[in-house]
C-alpha cells in the first residue's frame, strides 16, 4: 500500500514538471556540474532529487545563484542549485514568492502578499485591484480596487475580528478591515459604552491639516455623526483626543472636559454641547452656539425663543451662583426676580427668605410696604422678611435648560 501511495505522488508531481520520470540514482560528472540519469546527460530540465528540485540550463550544466526561465515561468536555484519553492526569499535585496512547484508569483499570494509583474513583494502603501470572489463592504466601492499597507514582512495589515485593525504609519494612524483595505469615514474600533467611545474618524480627502485615509486626532472637527448613531445629518463639534478618539460622558449623562485653557461639555454622543447645562444638580453656561461652546463664568443676559431676558451669575468654577450678590438674589446662577406687575416678592433661597422687586434688586429695611395686590411687607437690614399679613413665599425659579 506505501509503494502505491508513493508512485501516485510521483507520477502527479512529475507530470507538473517533465515529461520523464526520475528516480533515485543521478550520477554527477568529475566536474560536478553535469547530471546523467541511467548514463543519459539531462539537459534544460528541472529534475527532482529526494524532495528537491534542480534545473539544467542547455547544456546540462546545474544553474547556481540565478534566475531561471523555464516554460515562460520565473525561477530561481541558490548557490547550491536548489530550487526556492513555497515561501518567500530576499534575493538581491528583494522579496520573492514562489510555490510548492518553485514557480515565482505575481499579483495576490494567497491573499496576503502582493507581488509586482516582475514577481517582487510590495512594501507600504499600494493602490489594488483585489480578486472579486473577496466579500467586501460595497460603500466605498470602487470597481475593486482599495489602498493596501503591507508592512517590513511584506503582509498586508488587516484586521482579525469582525472590528477595524488602527495601526500607526508614520506619524498617522489609519484604519483596514478584514481584507485589508483601508478605510475612511467614521469606523467602529473597539465595543464600548457608550457605543461613540469606540468610534474613530478617518479623512476621506486630502487637506492641509491631514492626509486623507488618516485618523483625525488632537483637535476639534465639525461633522455629522454615524447615521446608526444620530440619523439627520446635523453636523456638531467633536473634539478627537491625540489617540483619535472622543470625549463621551455615559448614557444620559455629560461630562466636563478641559481642552488646553477651557472647559467644554460633551454628551454621550461625543459632540460638544451648549447653552445652560445641568451637571450633577448644578447649572453651567456653554455658549450660545455649537462654534463657541466653551464654560462660562461671570454675568450673562440671555434671551429665550419668545425674547424674554434672563440674567444670570456663574463663579469662577462655572456653577451658576447661589445668594446674594451685589444685592440681588440668585439661584442656580439664575436672578430671581418678582413677577412683571407684581412689584415684590418673596422668595425662599437656602432656607431663608427675601424680598425682591422686579429687576432682582433685594429690598432692604422695609416698614409696611405694599405689594400691587396691596399684600403688606416689612424686611430687616439683610433684605430678609419679618413680617407680612398674607404674603406668599415662593420657591426660587431654575434655570432654563437646553436640550440636544
Amino acid at each position: 500500500m506505501k509503494k502505491i501511495k508513493l508512485s501516485i505522488v510521483f507520477i502527479l508531481f512529475t507530470i507538473s514538471i517533465t515529461n520523464t520520470i526520475f528516480a533515485n540514482g543521478w550520477e554527477t560528472t568529475d566536474d560536478g556540474k553535469m547530471y546523467k540519469y541511467n548514463g543519459e546527460y539531462m539537459k534544460d530540465q528541472i529534475i527532482r532529487d529526494g524532495m528537491d528540485l534542480y534545473y539544467l540550463d542547455e547544456n546540462g550544466i546545474l544553474v547556481k545563484n540565478d534566475w531561471i526561465n523555464y516554460r515562460d515561468n520565473w525561477y530561481y536555484a541558490n548557490s547550491s542549485g536548489l530550487l526556492y519553492r513555497s515561501n518567500k526569499y530576499i534575493i538581491k535585496s528583494k522579496a520573492y514568492y514562489f510555490d510548492d512547484e518553485g514557480k515565482m508569483l505575481t499579483g495576490w499570494i494567497n491573499d496576503m502578499y502582493y507581488a509586482n509583474e516582475d514577481g517582487s513583494l510590495v512594501t507600504g502603501f499600494q493602490d489594488l485591484v483585489y480578486p472579486k470572489e473577496w466579500v467586501v463592504d460595497r460603500e466605498q466601492e470602487r470597481d475593486n480596487e482599495g489602498w493596501f499597507y503591507f508592512g517590513g514582512d511584506y503582509k498586508k495589515i488587516a484586521a482579525e475580528n469582525d472590528f477595524y485593525v488602527v495601526r500607526v504609519i508614520g506619524n498617522d494612524r489609519y484604519c483596514f478591515d478584514q481584507n485589508g483595505i483601508m478605510r475612511t469615514g467614521w469606523r467602529v474600533i473597539k465595543e464600548t459604552n457608550p457605543p461613540m467611545a469606540g468610534y474613530m474618524y478617518f479623512s476621506e480627502t486630502e487637506t492641509d491639516a491631514f492626509k486623507y485615509g488618516t485618523a483625525i486626532s488632537n483637535t476639534w472637527y465639525a461633522i455629522d455623526p454615524p447615521d446608526e448613531i444620530m440619523a439627520g445629518g446635523v453636523v456638531h463639534y467633536f473634539y478627537f483626543t491625540p489617540t483619535g478618539y472622543l470625549k463621551c460622558a455615559k448614557s444620559g449623562d455629560y461630562i466636563k472636559v478641559k481642552i488646553n485653557t477651557k472647559t467644554f461639555l460633551f454628551n454621550e454622543y461625543g459632540y460638544a454641547v451648549y447653552g445652560i447645562r445641568k451637571v450633577d444638580n448644578e447649572y453651567y453656561y456653554f455658549g450660545n452656539s455649537d462654534a463657541d461652546c466653551s464654560m462660562r463664568v461671570g454675568k450673562y443676559t440671555l434671551q429665550d425663543s419668545l425674547g424674554n431676558r434672563y440674567h444670570y451669575y456663574f463663579k469662577d468654577s462655572g456653577e451658576g451662583y447661589t445668594g446674594v450678590h451685589q444685592n440681588k438674589l440668585y439661584y442656580k446662577g439664575l436672578l430671581q426676580t418678582a413677577g412683571e406687575y407684581t412689584k415684590y416678592e418673596a422668595i425662599k433661597v437656602d432656607g431663608i427668605v427675601r424680598l425682591v422687586n422686579e429687576s432682582g434688586t433685594i429690598m432692604k429695611n422695609k416698614k409696611m410696604v405694599k405689594d400691587a395686590s396691596g399684600v403688606v411687607w416689612s424686611t430687616n437690614s439683610s433684605g430678609i422678611v419679618t413680617y407680612t399679613d398674607e404674603g406668599v413665599v415662593n420657591e426660587p425659579t431654575f434655570p432654563l435648560v437646553n436640550e440636544d
